[in-house]
């Protein structure tokens, strides 16, 4: 016999229906989280039902209800359909790589330089960004696309608070990363 759970398993009722309020409100999440998609709205609607069953949340207040089914239905927007399994487009969007070929550059000293300033910006860049937890580097890279901070909340379903606090937080850092760099510059001459 294997060792008890930590956590037991939630009670689930079988019989369980959701009430009209609940049904709407998650139709409305759904609803909302589908404009993009038109034929994502059924499925993200029973698998946030059906998040609340599993989670045994059904006599649970509302707000709770629909905090749970707005989380499984962003998990499921960000895997795509349910059956797939593949990252949504939406979600994670291609990085543009730039090549510079290093070979043929010219033989100028100003092309040499161009390049030799693009390879020094891009280092700095890999520095900074390895400084940076995930959802940070996330973040920035929204902010880079354009997108505004209630924008990027709603995409990674944060409050709206959260973008503006954790650009503040990517700021502090580089500032910190910058005085450092320059330290180590000016103590090695």
């Amino acid at each position: 016999m294997g060792r008890p759970r930590k956590h037991p398993e939630p009670p689930r009722d079988p019989n369980w229906e959701p009430s009209e309020a609940l049904r709407a409100k998650v139709h409305y999440l759904a609803w909302r989280w589908s404009l993009d998609r038109p034929d994502y709205l059924k499925d993200l609607y029973q698998e946030g039902l059906l998040a609340i069953w599993l989670k045994g949340e059904t006599e649970a207040p509302l707000n709770h209800q629909l905090r749970t089914a707005k989380n499984r239905m962003l998990s499921v927007r960000k895997l795509g359909q349910s059956v797939d399994g593949k990252l949504d487009r939406s979600y994670r969007r291609p990085r543009p790589w730039g090549m510079v070929s290093l070979d043929h550059t010219g033989h100028d000293a100003a092309s040499r330089s161009r390049v030799e300033e693009y390879v020094v910006e891009r280092l700095a860049i890999e520095e900074v960004l390895a400084l940076l937890k995930p959802h940070e580097v996330e973040t920035l890279g929204l902010v880079y696309q354009g997108f505004e901070y209630p924008e990027i909340a709603a995409r990674l379903g944060q409050y709206p608070h959260v973008p503006y606090r954790t650009m503040q937080e990517i700021r502090r850092k580089v500032r910190r990363y910058l005085r450092w760099s320059e330290e180590e510059i000016s103590g090695k001459e």
